[in-house]
C-alpha cells in the first residue's frame, strides 16, 4: 500500500526531471511553440506558458495537457525558480542536504539547498531546518524569495494595505518583500481586492511570475546576489548563486559641467532656463533664447535649435564646443532656406509673405537612418503644417511636409530603415506614418496623449510608446494598427524618457530607471551615486567653483559611449554630463616606460626656482611634496610652518597651497582657489548622506601614471574619514576610507589604473584597499607573521601584475604584497644601499631614490639596476629632499635650500 502511494511522486518527480533536463546549459532561444489543448491562445497566461515552454523550462503532461490552474509544492518551483534564475549546481552535491527533510536521493535536493535562505516558509518563522518539499508553493513565498534572489528594494507596507483588504493574513516575514514584488509589477491582486498570500500557486501563475521577473536574463537588477556568509558557513553544501547582468549599471556618475554661466546669454524653455556665454551681449540687457530640442548624433557631438527670442534674427541649430564651452552655429535657418522650396502650398505662402524665417519654429533635431546627415522639424503657425529638413553641414533640402498639424516638442519621431517615419500627433491624438518626399501619410492608430513628452521605440511590427504623463507604455502593432496593450508604470514623478537599445530609461527628478518594453523596472542611476566633477575644462588657467547639486533631470539624451548628457531644469545654469563609472575587467593597464639608456643623466640641468621653499625649521615655508605629470608640467604642494599649531581648519585648508609650474609656457600658476572648494560628502551604510562641517587636505601628491591622473588626500576628523580625491584632469573624490586617520606624507597611494587603490597607514601599520566603488576597508594578513612592516619614514608603492611593492626608506626594504583582497601576504627584502634614504619616488615599474648626492633605479626585487652621482648638478652640494620624474627622462629635485632643479636623463 505504501508503494502504491509512492508511484504519482514517482512519476511527477520523472516528469520534472525531464523538463529541466538542461540545468548546467540554460536554452534562451526559443523553440517552436508547443501546443496544449488545455491552454488555448486565449489564455492569459498562453504566452509566458510559451516563452518558458521554448526555454525548456516548463513542460506539458504525458497526455499532452499543461493543467495551468493545477497548483505546485515546493519543491517543484524550487526546480522552475532554480533554472529560471541559471543558478550553478554544486560541485560537491553529493553531500547531505542543510534541511532535515530531504533526502541525499532527493531529486530536487540541489534545487533546495541553492535557495536556502532565499525560498523560505515565511509563515514558519525561526524553522529553518525544514523544506516541506510537498507542501504548496504559497504566493507570498514564491514573490518573496524572487525579490531575495533578484535584489530588489521598493514598496511599502502601508502601499500593500491600501490596496489589498486582506493584508492582515500575510506573514510578517513576506510583507515587505510582496510588496516590492506588486510595486515591481511582478504579482498582483485579484478582482475581490485580495492579494492571498496564503493561496498556493497555480502553474500559470508560476509561468507569468518568472517570466515577468527574468525575462531579461538571470539578473538585470543585481550584477551579483550572494548567499550571506553566516548561511554559507552554515551549510554543507552550498551552490553559489551567480547572474550575469544583461545591462551594466554603473557604480557611481561623474557630473561634469559642459556649458558656463557667465550671466550674459540665458537659454529658456518651457523646461529650462540656463545661461551660456557666446560672445553677443549688449548694455544691462539679458538676450532670451528658446532651445527646442536637445539631441547627441553618432559621433557625440551635442546639437540643440536656438531662436533669440525678443530679436529680430533668424534660429540657429547649434552644436556645443566642449572645449571652449560655447555654443558653435552649424546652421542658420534664414530666409534663404526657404527660397528653393516649391510646391501650391509655399507658392501661396510666397504671395501672402509668410515664408520666411520669422513665420517658421524650429522644434525637434533627429538623426536620419544612415546616422550621417542631420535632420530638424519646424512649424508653419500661420499655415497650421511641419516640415522636415535634412542638412549635412550647410547644405539643406527638404524631406517631408504634413499638412494639416503641426508638430509639438512633446511628440515623437522615428525613421524607419526604409526611409519612412513614424510619429505622433498629440493635438488630434493619432499615431502616423509618412513618406519622404511628397508627404504622403496613413493614420495608424487613435488613442490619447497626456501631453507630456514622448518617447518610442520599434520592435519589428510593434511600436511601444511611453507617456511619462499616463505612465503607461502603449504597444501598438502597426500590421494590424491596433493598440494591443497599455501597461501601467510604477514610478512617481516622470520628467522625461528615451528609447535606447530596446527599452525606455526614465527620469524621475533626480534618479534614472531604465524599464522594459513589458513594464518592468529596474533602478539604475539613484542620487547617492552622483559624484560632482568641480573642474569645467582641462585647461590649468581656468578657474571654477563647487557645482551646484543636480536638482532635476528633465530633457536628456545618450551619447555613443553611453555617458548622459542633460539639463537640470531647475539651476538653469549648466548643460551637464552624467558620464558614468562601471565595472571594469580586473586587468591593469600598461605601466608607462620611461625613455632612458644604461647611464640616467646626461650634462643637462635647468634652475626652474630658487629658494621657493625648504624643509628645514629656519624657514616659514615647507614644501611638503612634488610630482611631475605626462607633461612634464610641475605640481608643487607647499605648507606654511606658521599654521602648524592652528587647531581651527577653516584656517588648516588654507595653510597648505597648491602650484602649478606650467612647462609649455615656464610660469607658475596658482591653484589653491580652484581645489579648495572641492566636496567632502559620505553616504553611510544606512544611504544618509553626512556633510562635515570642517575638513582639511592631508598628506602629499599621487600621480596615477597608468591616467595621467594627479591626486591629493583630505580628512575629515568629524566623521574620522580620509578620502582621496583626484584633482587632475579632473576633480573628484575617487576613494572613502571610513574609521581611519588622516593620510600622512609618509603614506604611499597606488593605482592598478582600473579603478582600485591601496593605501598605507604608516602611523598604525595597516593598509587599506578601495574598490571601484569608492568604498575603503582595511586587508589584513592571511599568515600569521606575513604583515607589512613600517619603518615611520616614507614609503612608496609600485602595483605590477596583481601584486604590490612597498620601499620603506626609513628600513631600507622593498616588501612584495600578494594581493586576495581583503588579504594579503608580505614578503620583505634589504635594498642594498649604504647611506641613509633622502628621497624616494615610483615611475613606471621602477623605484628611483636619492641617497646623498646618488640617485639609484630600484627594480621590484630589491635589487639596483643603476645609479648615477649627481654631485655637478647639486647647488653647492645640497642634499635632495624631495624627487619627482617623468615618461621623458625629466627628473625634478627639490634641495634642502629650496632649489627646485631639473635634470634630463
Amino acid at each position: 500500500m505504501k508503494n502504491r502511494k509512492m508511484i504519482p511522486k514517482l512519476m511527477t518527480a520523472i516528469i520534472l526531471l525531464a523538463a529541466l533536463s538542461q540545468i548546467d546549459e540554460p536554452r534562451v532561444a526559443a523553440v517552436e511553440n508547443k501546443s496544449f489543448p488545455d491552454l488555448p491562445e486565449s489564455h492569459w497566461s498562453y504566452k509566458a506558458v510559451q516563452e518558458m515552454s521554448g526555454k525548456q523550462i516548463v513542460d506539458g503532461y504525458p497526455d499532452g495537457t499543461f493543467r495551468p490552474n493545477q497548483t505546485l509544492t515546493r519543491a517543484e518551483f524550487a526546480a522552475l525558480l532554480y533554472k529560471t534564475a541559471r543558478l550553478e549546481e554544486a560541485k560537491a552535491s553529493s553531500k547531505a542536504s542543510s534541511y532535515q527533510d530531504v533526502d541525499l536521493s532527493a531529486w530536487y535536493k540541489p534545487y533546495a539547498d541553492a535557495l536556502r535562505g532565499i525560498f523560505v516558509q515565511n509563515e514558519l518563522k525561526g524553522v529553518e531546518e525544514l523544506f516541506n518539499p510537498d507542501a504548496p508553493a504559497l504566493r507570498e513565498d514564491v514573490a518573496a524569495a524572487i525579490v531575495r534572489l533578484r535584489g530588489w528594494s521598493g514598496g511599502s507596507s502601508s502601499d500593500l494595505r491600501a490596496r489589498f483588504k486582506d493584508v492582515n493574513t500575510i506573514s510578517e516575514g513576506a510583507t515587505q518583500e510582496l510588496a516590492t514584488a506588486v510595486d515591481r509589477g511582478i504579482i498582483s491582486g485579484y478582482e475581490d481586492g485580495t492579494i492571498r498570500g496564503k493561496a498556493a500557486l497555480t502553474r500559470a501563475e508560476a509561468a507569468m511570475l518568472l517570466t515577468k521577473s527574468f525575462s531579461e536574463g538571470p539578473s538585470s537588477v543585481a550584477d551579483q546576489v550572494s548567499v550571506k556568509q553566516t548561511e554559507v558557513e552554515s551549510q554543507t553544501s552550498v551552490i553559489p548563486i551567480k547572474a550575469k547582468p544583461v545591462n551594466q549599471k554603473p557604480l557611481y556618475a561623474i557630473v561634469d559641467m559642459l556649458a558656463r554661466d557667465d550671466g550674459v546669454n540665458t537659454y529658456t524653455s518651457s523646461k529650462l532656463d540656463f545661461t551660456l556665454s557666446n560672445g553677443i551681449h549688449s548694455q544691462n540687457k539679458i538676450t532670451k533664447h528658446l532651445i527646442t530640442d536637445l539631441s547627441v548624433d553618432y559621433k557625440g557631438d551635442i546639437y540643440f535649435v536656438e531662436t533669440k527670442v525678443d530679436l529680430n534674427t533668424p534660429s540657429t541649430v547649434k552644436r556645443l564646443d566642449e572645449e571652449s564651452h560655447l555654443p558653435v552655429t552649424e546652421l542658420f535657418i534664414d530666409d534663404s532656406l526657404f527660397s528653393s522650396l516649391s510646391g501650391p502650398i509655399f507658392e501661396k505662402m510666397k504671395e501672402n509673405r509668410v515664408l520666411t524665417k520669422n513665420h517658421f519654429l524650429p522644434v525637434k533635431l533627429l538623426s536620419s537612418v544612415n546616422n550621417v546627415d542631420k535632420q530638424f522639424i519646424g512649424n508653419w503657425p500661420d499655415t497650421k503644417f511641419w516640415s522636415l529638413f535634412t542638412f549635412l553641414g550647410r547644405k539643406v533640402h527638404m524631406a517631408s511636409t504634413k499638412i494639416g498639424t503641426m508638430m509639438k516638442s512633446e511628440d515623437f519621431i522615428i525613421q524607419l530603415p526604409n526611409g519612412d517615419y513614424i510619429f505622433s500627433d498629440i493635438t488630434n491624438g493619432t499615431i502616423q506614418r509618412i513618406k519622404p518626399g511628397d508627404g504622403d501619410n496613413e493614420e495608424l492608430v487613435s488613442t490619447s496623449f497626456s501631453g507630456r513628452p514622448l518617447a518610442a521605440l520599434i520592435e519589428g511590427e510593434q511600436l511601444y510608446i511611453l507617456d511619462p504623463g499616463l505612465k503607461s507604455i502603449v504597444k501598438v502593432d502597426i500590421h494590424s494598427r491596433k493598440v494591443v496593450e497599455k501597461v501601467v508604470i510604477q514610478i512617481e514623478n516622470i520628467t522625461y524618457a528615451v528609447a535606447k537599445d530596446n527599452q525606455f530609461y526614465i527620469s524621475s527628478e533626480k534618479n534614472l530607471f531604465s524599464v522594459d518594453v513589458s513594464g518592468r523596472i529596474d533602478p539604475f542611476l539613484e542620487e547617492r551615486q552622483f559624484v560632482y566633477n568641480d573642474l569645467i575644462s582641462g585647461n590649468q588657467t581656468v578657474g571654477t567653483k563647487n557645482q551646484m547639486d543636480i536638482v532635476q533631470i528633465s530633457e536628456f539624451a545618450f551619447e555613443p559611449t553611453g555617458n548622459i548628457v542633460f539639463i537640470d531644469d531647475m539651476t538653469g545654469s549648466f548643460i551637464r554630463r552624467l558620464r558614468l563609472v562601471k565595472e571594469q575587467p580586473n586587468q591593469s593597464k600598461s605601466l608607462p616606460i620611461i625613455q632612458t639608456g644604461a647611464k640616467l643623466a646626461k650634462i643637462q640641468m635647468e634652475k626652474i626656482a630658487h629658494g621657493v621653499g625648504i624643509q628645514v625649521d629656519q624657514k616659514e615655508n615647507m614644501i611638503s611634496s612634488i610630482m611631475m605629470n605626462e607633461e612634464g608640467n610641475l605640481y608643487l604642494l607647499e605648507k606654511n610652518k606658521s599654521f602648524s599649531t592652528i587647531i581651527d581648519p577653516l584656517i588648516l585648508k588654507k595653510s597648505s597651497f597648491l602650484k602649478l609650474w606650467n612647462q609649455g609656457s615656464s610660469r607658475w600658476n596658482d591653484l589653491d582657489n580652484r581645489y579648495y572648494g572641492m566636496r567632502f560628502e559620505y553616504y553611510d551604510a544606512e544611504q544618509k548622506l553626512l556633510k562635515p562641517k570642517d575638513y582639511w587636505y592631508t598628506g602629499g601628491l599621487y600621480f596615477d601614471g597608468r591616467n595621467n591622473a594627479m591626486h591629493r588626500a583630505a580628512w575629515s576628523q568629524e566623521l574620522n574619514i580620509a578620502t582621496v580625491n583626484r584633482i587632475y584632469p579632473e576633480s573628484i573624490t575617487v576613494g572613502y576610507m571610513a574609521g581611519r586617520g588622516a593620510v600622512t606624507e609618509q603614506d604611499f597611494v597606488a593605482f592598478d589604473g582600473t579603478g582600485q587603490i591601496v593605501v598605507s597607514d604608516v602611523s598604525q601599520g595597516d593598509l587599506w584597499f578601495i574598490g571601484r566603488d569608492r568604498q575603503g576597508y582595511k586587508l589584513s594578513p592571511s599568515e600569521v607573521g606575513k604583515h607589512i612592516r613600517y619603518s615611520g619614514k616614507s614609503t612608496a608603492a609600485i602595483w605590477k601584475d596583481q601584486n604590490l611593492y612597498v620601499l620603506d626608506a626609513g628600513n631600507k626594504t622593498v616588501t612584495e604584497l600578494k594581493l586576495n583582497v581583503p588579504q594579503y601576504i608580505a614578503q620583505a627584502v634589504d635594498v642594498k644601499i649604504d647611506g641613509v634614504i633622502d628621497a624616494v619616488n615610483v615611475y613606471g615599474d621602477k623605484f628611483y631614490v636619492m641617497s646623498g648626492s646618488k640617485l639609484y633605479r630600484i627594480e621590484t626585487d630589491g635589487s639596483i639596476s643603476s645609479s648615477e652621482d649627481l654631485t655637478e648638478y647639486l647647488i653647492e652640494k645640497t642634499p635632495v629632499s624631495k624627487i619627482s620624474i617623468d615618461s621623458n627622462g625629466r627628473l625634478m629635485l627639490l634641495d634642502q635650500k629650496g632649489n627646485l632643479l631639473r635634470i634630463h636623463f
